[in-house]
């Protein structure tokens, strides 16, 4: 067996070996070391792939033209007209967007480019009817647009808000096809209203199920829209002796423990507001609930509600209202109704379970409220019991007070 050993230098890498020194030229410094490593195993061309294909992404640079000309700055290209190129993925602070949406309205299909409309309405609103790329009139230089519906003026890139633009460039990033190993993105947060923040984290998790996803972040909001905080949060800890530690991240509130945990945020919920003399009314999702009160097999609902309601104080103004497959109801019997305006792919992530589909759900029941017809929504509460009864429940208990009253 023989040994090796690297030196390392701005030139190279040295390696020392019984049959004397020699210098690998041609490759960096990480690859000669994983060739040792991995030096015919086959192992050495995925690790490389994988390093080669890590995806750093930092905040995208959205600064106005204003801003930029006042310090004699060159305008982002976000904001600007950029030279026609191909593009793979989306670049370091979104330099090449134009082109990003050029590629995907030419290069993907009818299908996927109207599933990227519908992700854009998600979090800019629904008077958006397209994303566009102009050319210049000298040529060879295109720029971003946005039509807006009922209208031809169509608005540039350089008139977006910093975070409409960013929310743009997260869509493109997501949605263009890559061969990332990993995506790395610096403070998520960075130009963001709260609210489109959490649509950026489903399109994360969209991500998320092909790569890892690593986000670094300074915002309480995120750590609040995450699923599951616990088990995804860690925290970086400046170390004099190490440089940094890092350690799991206990989140006060996660029902982590199960029913003890679950009970003990009921309880205090119910303490809170009781003080108030209102009544309240606990919603859970039944299938989720009866998992973490520990109860197994099919437990029925009084035990579910029974188990809930034990230790809180005062009972008789809880009441624990149980929900079974509610918003998959709900979706399904849209679907059926004929609603025009969203997309069947809309439809499909919805009914999964992952962050995203929360965002679809959110577009799908807007458009529902907004459009369908009187006779839809009552088929709703048809197919739906337990809201039924949830409303009647709450209605007649706010006729009672008013009777005492």
């Amino acid at each position: 067996m023989t040994a090796h050993i690297i030196n390392r230098d701005a030139q190279g890498a040295k390696v020392g070996s019984v049959n004397g020194e020699y210098t690998i030229e041609g490759i960096t410094q990480f690859e000669s070391a994983l060739s040792l490593i991995a030096f015919n195993t086959g192992l050495l061309g995925k690790a490389v792939n994988a390093l080669r294909h890590i995806d750093v992404q930092l905040p995208f640079d959205t600064l106005s033209h204003w801003a930029a000309r006042s310090q004699g700055n060159r305008v982002p290209p976000m904001r600007d007209s950029v030279t026609v190129a191909p593009s793979p993925q989306l670049e370091r602070f979104g330099a090449n967007l134009p082109n990003a949406y050029f590629s995907l309205r030419n290069e993907s299909s009818s299908m996927q480019w109207d599933y990227t409309m519908e992700l854009v309405r998600m979090g800019l609103g629904e008077w958006v009817e397209s994303v566009n790329t102009r050319s210049d009139a000298s040529g060879g230089k295109i720029g971003l647009w946005i039509k807006p519906r009922h209208t031809d003026v169509q608005i540039s890139a350089a008139s977006l808000s910093d975070g409409q633009l960013a929310y743009l460039a997260f869509v493109a990033l997501t949605q263009l096809p890559s061969t990332r190993s990993i995506l790395c993105f610096d403070e998520l947060e960075t130009h963001l209203h709260p609210r489109l923040l959490t649509k950026v984290l489903g399109l994360l998790e969209i991500v998320a199920e092909d790569v890892p996803v690593l986000v670094t972040t300074h915002s309480r909001r995120l750590l609040d829209a995450l699923d599951r905080p616990a088990e995804s949060v860690r925290v970086l800890e400046l170390n004099p002796k190490t440089f940094y530690d890092i350690r799991k991240t206990v989140i006060q509130g996660v029902p982590a423990g199960g029913d003890s945990n679950l009970r003990k945020i009921c309880q205090q919920d119910l303490k809170t507001l009781a003080v108030r003399n209102v009544r309240v009314f606990a919603l859970y999702d039944e299938d989720k609930v009866a998992r973490l009160v520990k109860l197994t097999g099919r437990p029925c609902r009084p035990l579910i509600c029974e188990r809930l309601s034990k230790g809180c104080e005062p009972a008789e103004k809880l009441e624990v209202v149980l929900l079974r497959r509610n918003a998959e109801t709900a979706i399904e019997v849209i679907r059926d109704s004929g609603l025009t305006t969203i997309q069947e792919m809309v439809f499909a992530e919805a009914l999964r379970k992952r962050r995203n589909s929360r965002n679809m759900r959110d577009r799908i029941f807007t458009c529902c409220a907004r459009e369908l017809a009187i006779d839809v929504r009552a088929q709703l509460l048809t197919r739906l019991p337990d809201i039924d009864r949830l409303v009647t429940r709450i209605v007649a208990c706010l006729d009672q007070e008013a009777f005492h009253e």
